[in-house]
């Protein structure tokens, strides 16, 4: 066997073994986030409209059965006056909501008989007002059980942010 023909035959091992190593090994090889495997991270949102809402978006949620195939969305009804974890993630980075692999994140909160009441996108996190995909718009509260950190950031959906 020629050297050629072997390193052919050793690369396609390695692209074969790589493809199909996890995704937790491929993002701690090129993520910026290096405590990914002993951060924990819970996003919620916390109904303080006083009526029933909606959320909805394009990145999965913290629930079950609860994507559309007909939006493309996936939505969480959520009741007032309560506070639900509506995503989760490992990691020390506020920019790792989401992600669904693009910049273009949305999430779209509406009123229990399906008007549309808000839109919030990522690519507008730096605009005026309250943005849902800006750091300084959540509550954060931390605390650790060696070795692991947790993390819980709070949303906290006021009248005045569904107000047209």
């Amino acid at each position: 066997m020629n050297m050629v023909s072997r390193i052919i035959k050793i690369g396609t091992l390695l692209l074969v073994v790589l493809s199909f190593s996890s995704c937790i090994w491929f993002y701690g090889i090129f993520s910026e986030d290096i405590d990914y495997d002993t951060h924990q991270m819970k996003f919620s949102l916390k109904n303080l409209t006083g009526e029933q809402i909606v959320i909805k978006s394009n990145f999965s949620l913290n629930c079950s059965n609860c994507y559309s195939f007909e939006t493309k969305l996936h939505s969480m009804t959520i009741d007032p006056d309560s506070t639900v974890i509506i995503y989760t993630n490992n990691g020390s980075s506020f920019d790792r909501f989401g992600k669904t692999g693009n910049n273009y994140d949305t999430v779209f909160i509406y009123s229990n008989d399906n008007v549309l009441l808000k839109t919030w996108a990522e690519q507008d996190k730096d605009k005026d007002g309250v943005q849902f995909f800006n750091e300084s718009n959540w509550t954060k509260k931390s605390w650790e059980d060696d070795p692991y950190v947790y993390t819980e950031y709070t949303f906290e959906l006021t009248p005045k942010d569904i107000q047209k």
